[in-house]
This record gives C-alpha cells, structure tokens and sequence, in this order.
C-alpha cells in the first residue's frame, strides 16, 4: 500500500549509519526514494552510489551546489554540518540530522529556526521508533504495574571505545560516551516518561584525550501530569554497567534494552522470584529489530512532512535531550572525577 507521500532523498555523508543502516531501509521503503549521495571521500561515495544506483555528487560541489531533494539527511560529525546548514537554509528542503542535531540548546533551537516551520527537521535518536519503548512508554501512561517510582539506566563495558577517524577529533566528534551512545538510552527514558521538566541533581564524568569516556548522573524528571521520578544513570568505558533500561513501578520491575533485536522486556513482580518474558505487540506488531525501527522512524519523518505537523521524531521535540547533555557536560567539566585509566 502507498504511505501516502512521495520524497526524494539526498544523503549528505557515506560511513558505516549509511551504509548499513539508511540506505538498505530506504531502497526498501516505499514513498522514500534515495537519489544521491556525497561525502568528502569521493571514492568512498562513487561506490556507495553505485551499490544504490544512485548519483554521487563530487566532494567540490558541497555544500552549495548539492543538487535539489525533498529531505537531505546529514549524516556527517557533529563539527562538519554548519556549512551545509548554511546552504540550505534558503531552499525548500526538509533535513534528517543524525544524532546528536547540536552540542547546546542554544545551537538546537537556532537550527529549528532556520528551518521554520519546526516539521522541517528531524532527529536521529531513532530508539523512539523502537517497539519496546513504546510499549513502555503506554505503561507509564496506562499504569497497569502501578505509577512509576525509579528508572536506572546503563551503557558500556571496560576497554571499549577506541577512538578513530573523525571520532579521533573532539571538535568534530563532538563528545565521547555519552554524547555518541548514552545519548539514545537518555533519550529514550525522557520520551517514554513523557518528561516535560528534567534536571541534573549530580554528574560525575572521566575525561581522556577530550573524551568523556565515563559518565554517571543522577536525574529529576518531571511528567507533563507533574509526577516526579528519579532516574539514575551511567555509560562508561571504564566500568561494567547493567547495560538497558530498568523501570520500577508501584507492582512490578520492568527491563530492557534499547540494543536488543529481539525485542524482548524482562517482566517480575515487586517481591517476587517469578520473571517473566514480554514481547512487544500493540494492536500491531511493534518494531524490534534495527532495520524495523528505522523505517518506522522515517516513516514518521515522512508522515511530518506529509502533515505539515510536527511530532516525536522532530528535532523541535527533543530539545529536553539537549538541555540535558548541555547540563552534563557544564557539571562534569566543572568536577572532572579522577577515575582510573582504562584497561
């Protein structure tokens, strides 16, 4: 069946998201048509392009002479894209911005603006698409296992994270852990919160090279209903962490992970030995597996557009995510911890 809408796609950048993860959902998406790419590896472009049987635009024709596409998707470092902003800002293009759209609110909201109105830019914390944040996310709401109490969350493991290519470069990088993963799991509790207030209650952070490549924080959420809940939270590449999501409700724990494919929520009662397996299906079968979830999220991408009517996939709707990490990064900065180098 038609989806109803009808879009070209340019792709601005050929590394491995592209490659592995947009290209392959969008070829196989019906109303979404990729028709050229470019990256400042030419080489790198031409044989992508060729693999789609679409255009590779020269590296010297970017920004400003990028062809014309109904939706650009930025899949570039943080630190590359101001240019390509730039160009496009005058023309009748919709933007995809990979995760994270900016470093500060401040940058976030001057990047919504330039594209008014807010349907015309989208983000790329895709892990809202995924079907067991949603099912969680109609558990808050409904609250058959009671009100929400807590959350924990986790990320990464000892010795991980070895930093290359542009991830070598901080100002074009952007940041290290949490910037780059522990983005998706904070991104995913405020949205299945439905958190409309959050602040940082502490954060201690490692550094290296620039890097942070440990984070803990301790969150305050606040529910557009004015619940509050406490949310603890670390990503490290120092330390082993619970990697996934804990929600602790008045009658039950619920667990999972963003990473998972297959889906699967971890499910006991408070106080019990029983646990139990959840597989997502919501009316419709959810999302599970990566592919899945990134065509459920351009799909919404493309309903947006369709619309004329932003909604959870628009960059407008996840400004909270940046205030937080701004947040983060101010406090940790400000009290470096001195933690042990990695292994």
């Amino acid at each position: 069946m038609s989806p109803g809408y009808d879009f070209s796609v340019g792709i601005v950048g050929a590394g491995s998201i592209v490659r592995d993860a947009h290209l392959p959902v969008l070829a196989a998406s019906a109303g979404l048509s990729p028709i050229w790419i470019t990256d400042a590896d030419d080489a790198r472009a031409r044989q992508v392009a060729r693999s789609y049987g679409i255009r590779a635009v020269p590296a010297a024709e970017a920004p400003l002479g990028l062809p014309q596409a109904d939706i650009v998707l930025l899949a570039i470092p943080h630190g590359a894209r101001e240019p390509y902003y730039d160009a496009l800002r005058d023309r009748d293009v919709a933007l995809y911005v990979e995760k994270p759209v900016a470093a500060t609110v401040e940058e976030h909201r001057r990047i919504v603006d330039a594209f008014a109105p807010p349907h015309r830019v989208a983000h790329g914390l895709q892990r809202r698409s995924f079907g067991p944040t949603r099912l969680a996310q109609q558990l808050v709401d409904d609250g058959p296992l009671g009100a929400l109490v807590s959350i924990d969350c986790g990320f990464g493991r000892p010795g991980g994270g070895r930093y290359a290519g542009f991830r070598a470069d901080v100002r074009q990088a952007g940041g290290g852990i949490l910037f780059e993963h522990g983005i998706h799991l904070l991104d995913s509790v405020l949205f299945l919160t439905r958190a409309a207030v959050a602040s940082v209650r502490s954060a201690r952070m490692a550094f290296e090279a620039g890097f942070d490549v440990h984070t803990e924080i301790d969150l305050d959420l606040r529910t557009s209903a004015g619940r509050a809940i406490p949310c603890s939270f670390r990503c490290s590449w120092l330390c082993e962490t619970e990697t996934g999501i804990i929600l602790r409700f008045e009658h039950a724990e619920l667990a999972y992970s963003i990473y998972d494919s297959t889906g699967k929520m971890r499910l006991s009662g408070r106080g019990s030995r029983s646990t139990y397996r959840v597989l997502p299906e919501w009316r419709d079968p959810l999302p599970l597996t990566a592919a899945q979830t990134l065509h459920d999220h351009w799909d919404h991408v493309a309903r947006a557009l369709r619309d004329r009517q932003a909604n959870y996939t628009s960059a407008c709707e996840s400004i909270l995510t940046t205030q937080i990490v701004e947040s983060c990064y101010e406090r940790g900065r400000r009290e470096a911890a001195r933690l042990p180098a990695r292994p």
